[in-house]
């Protein structure tokens, strides 16, 4: 299966502004929240990148990452791509809860 070309797909964006690459070349400082939760994401979807889709859901929570945390995995799941991200909160979810 041949993949297409997509202009919100991250790896065809310049190394220099990929999240995963700007953390090991410039640090953690460097990069955005959004650029951040990209990176624990690890893909978009069909429609947006990592990165895209990190801004909407970040923009749930008026760009605060403290708000976010407080958000159910039932709301995080509303976005496609998040099944991932939805389960790690759980399980600190329950720890926390422990």
């Amino acid at each position: 299966m041949s993949e297409k070309q997509t202009s919100f797909s991250i790896k065809y964006w310049s190394e220099d502004d990929r999240p995963r690459e700007k953390l090991v070349n410039k640090g953690r400082l460097a990069l955005s929240d959004a650029e951040l939760i990209a990176i624990l994401i690890g893909s978009g979807n069909r429609t947006e990148s990592a990165v895209g889709l990190s801004k909407r859901i970040l923009a749930t929570s008026s760009n605060n990452l403290s708000e976010l945390g407080k958000q159910s995995v039932k709301d995080l799941m509303k976005f496609k791509g998040m099944g991932f991200v939805a389960h790690l909160f759980r399980i600190r979810k329950k720890k926390v809860q422990a």
